[in-house]
């Protein structure tokens, strides 16, 4: 059972996961005797309250558990800065995904009619890439409860990431020549999609004309020049010299 408090990007709940019954409460003592209790709802793979939890974040806690006919009662503290007490105390900095799917930036859903059976957030990784956390789906055959280990061993999982707008342009304008034009672009996507459409528009046109004013002249200039032998073994010189260029890199490779 793993009780944290999630604020990252909405206002502090407690979040409950890995309990395994329906009737429990939660009660923070504050210094002063203060106390508080806190309703909780289902979000399928978690529980969280309903209820924000005002500063500070620092306070004792007890979780008491209806199972089985019994109660069980559990003790901790929340420290604003302690994380020694076995909780997650998550003020947004690690991760930027938010309280759903739609917030997050990299969920992408199953292609076709498959069934999911899970929908939630964890720490994972992709074959030898790094950890990192953030929406996703599971089949049935992969579907695992959120364990508190998974910090230390962050299981494997194979999914797809979501292809943002800002990914697509990035694409588009790193093919062109003018890479030094990108953060015109970027910068001028907050004032709305006719702004862009205006740039690309001049941008294609500037570049167009370049390059056919650069080719005429160029080829205007280099008929007026004789090169005797190496007209003739041109194209054959410029193919070597692009294999050599490739054998150089292959032998000596850049990292």
């Amino acid at each position: 059972m793993v009780l944290s408090i999630y604020e990252s990007g909405v206002p502090p709940r407690f979040r409950l996961t890995g309990v395994d019954a329906h009737s429990f409460r939660v009660e923070t003592l504050r210094a002063g005797g203060k106390r508080q209790v806190f309703l909780f709802a289902n979000h399928g793979t978690y529980w969280e309250s309903v209820e924000e939890i005002p500063e500070p974040h620092e306070f004792d806690v007890i979780v008491t558990l209806e199972h089985g006919g019994g109660a069980h009662v559990f003790e901790t503290r929340f420290t604003a800065h302690d994380h020694a007490h076995g909780h997650d105390h998550d003020h947004g900095d690690a991760h930027d995904y938010g309280p759903d799917p739609a917030h997050d930036p990299l969920y992408a859903p199953l292609r076709g009619e498959t069934a999911v059976l899970t929908r939630h957030v964890h720490i994972h990784r992709h074959g030898g890439g790094a950890a990192h956390a953030h929406w996703h789906d599971h089949l049935p055959e992969t579907a695992h409860y959120v364990a508190a280990g998974m910090e230390a061993g962050p299981p494997l999982h194979e999914h797809r990431h979501k292809t943002s707008g800002r990914m697509a342009l990035l694409l588009i304008l790193g093919s062109s020549p003018m890479v030094e034009g990108i953060p015109a672009f970027f910068a001028a996507g907050k004032y709305g999609v006719g702004l862009i459409i205006a740039m690309s528009v001049v941008f294609a046109a500037s570049t167009i004309a370049t390059y056919i004013l650069l080719c005429v002249y160029s080829t205007a200039g280099l008929q007026r020049v004789r090169l005797g032998a190496f007209e003739r073994y041109g194209e054959v010189l410029s193919g070597a010299f692009i294999a050599l260029v490739g054998v150089a890199f292959w032998i000596w490779p850049v990292v």
